[in-house]
């Protein structure tokens, strides 16, 4: 029997309500898979990305990246919900918004008490003891099959532990479809890798990281890495440009270049196929040869979006991130010389970092020039075993109430960083005047 599933992100934070700047408004690509997979098997699906869309105030928010920002939608999500009229609504909810989803979740089962409400993302997933009772089920894991036995009745279980796909199963997936989002003001630009190009379409064609980073949480929300065959990948990208006229795609995943098998075969379908595409994506630099730098640039590579959090071989180490600032040293230059441009992201106070520490990663940032820098200081995220660690020694200031945790010495070296005016400062001051809060003083 037809059913009609409204998909919803939780909506975003207010300015002055996180410790953490958002991302960059891109469409919401876990949504158009489920949303697409439902469709596929016979259902009625809307999208309503509340975290892009609503409503709060933008250009000149600390909180928000700036590179490209689009109107607001003024949604009344309510309204929306008399209009279509679903029988189910499923909301994607990440640690950051995990407050706003349950007050969210609160409101519509106040005014559709028979509306069954599910929930599934990052925070549920690595948190499901924490939703509150006003979802009528918690989806860990991946959401395609699980949500379906929900919607069509297999399963009365509140917590789905969604089936762990492999490679051959994304194959299968249908592509999201982006007519649910096109003509939206999302960001479908590329200025975070200084480039003027529009439109930019964002594809996922992986899940899960191979690496094993003690920031990151991932592997448990991902198990494992699998992605979607480069021959599937490239027929994807002649679909969307021969329907939308887009050349240039944004790979957003935790590292597209994870499988250098794959990654070569797609470059070289796209060289031997003489298609002028363009691309950028997230990717390590240690895998990468110089022969096959090149052969990325040639295959349309315009730019990389790096994590390489520090410049400290003692603290990459103790991460780690199985790169070395060596790595670095002899990869920067020769993306840069084959006009690959550079984001990159640089992280604080980890556990055990030193001034001096700190100084390195200052260092080579000098030294190797990446277009774009961006600076953090390290936030707990739950689960991650750097978060277990701090909570374990119980070095930590204070943990808030969506799970992020401030290491001792967070509100010093934020404010060294970001500045005392800063919101996310003036935030983390805020919460820790309210609960009494006394924080480690650390000089940079």
């Amino acid at each position: 029997m037809k059913k009609k599933i409204l998909l919803i992100t939780s909506p975003r934070p207010k300015p002055g309500d996180s410790p953490l700047h958002f991302g960059d408004n891109r469409p919401p690509q876990g949504l158009g898979y489920l949303a697409a997979y439902l469709k596929q098997n016979g259902h009625e699906v809307e999208i309503i990305d509340l975290y892009a869309f609503g409503g709060e105030i933008f250009h000149n928010n600390p909180f928000v990246n700036q590179e490209e920002i689009g109107k607001q939608l003024h949604i009344d999500i309510l309204e929306n919900i008399a209009s279509f009229r679903p029988d189910f609504i499923g909301m994607y909810i990440h640690t950051m918004s995990f407050e706003t989803a349950c007050d969210l979740s609160r409101e519509l089962k106040q005014f559709y008490p028979d509306l069954v409400q599910i929930c599934g993302g990052p925070h549920p997933t690595i948190m499901p003891e924490s939703m509150p009772d006003t979802f009528d089920y918690i989806v860990i894991g991946e959401g395609e099959y699980a949500l379906l036995d929900i919607v069509e009745g297999y399963t009365s279980d509140r917590i789905i532990y969604g089936n762990h796909l492999r490679s051959k199963d994304l194959d299968k997936l249908p592509w999201p479809d982006f007519d649910l989002f096109w003509g939206k003001p999302y960001n479908w630009g590329l200025k975070l890798y200084e480039k003027d190009i529009w439109p930019v379409f964002t594809i996922s064609t992986s899940r899960g990281c191979p690496f094993r980073c003690r920031f990151c949480g991932i592997k448990y929300v991902y198990p494992f890495f699998k992605g979607i065959s480069e021959r599937r990948i490239f027929d994807r990208m002649i679909q969307l440009a021969k329907r939308y006229g887009v050349e240039t795609f944004y790979f957003r995943e935790d590292c597209f270049t994870a499988d250098l098998r794959r990654l070569e075969a797609f470059c070289s379908l796209i060289i031997e196929k003489g298609i002028n595409f363009k691309w950028v994506c997230e990717s390590r630099v240690k895998e990468l040869s110089p022969r096959l730098i090149r052969k990325m640039r040639r295959a349309g590579c315009l730019g990389l979006y790096i994590g390489c959090e520090s410049g400290s071989p003692r603290v990459l180490k103790n991460m780690r991130k199985d790169e070395t600032r060596e790595d670095f040293i002899e990869k920067f230059p020769i993306l840069h010389e084959h006009g690959i441009n550079t984001y990159t992201t640089w992280v604080y106070g980890t556990p055990d970092e030193h001034a001096a520490d700190r100084r390195l990663t200052d260092e080579l940032i000098t030294m190797i020039q990446p277009t774009t820098v961006d600076r953090f200081v390290y936030i707990g995220i739950p689960k991650s075993d750097y978060y277990n660690q701090f909570l374990e020694n119980r070095e930590y200031e204070f943990i808030d109430k969506c799970g992020f945790l401030y290491p001792n010495g967070y509100l010093s070296l934020a404010t060294q960083l970001y500045g005392k005016e800063d919101p996310r400062v003036q935030y983390v001051r805020r919460i820790y005047s309210q609960n009494s809060i006394a924080n480690v003083d650390i000089q940079w």
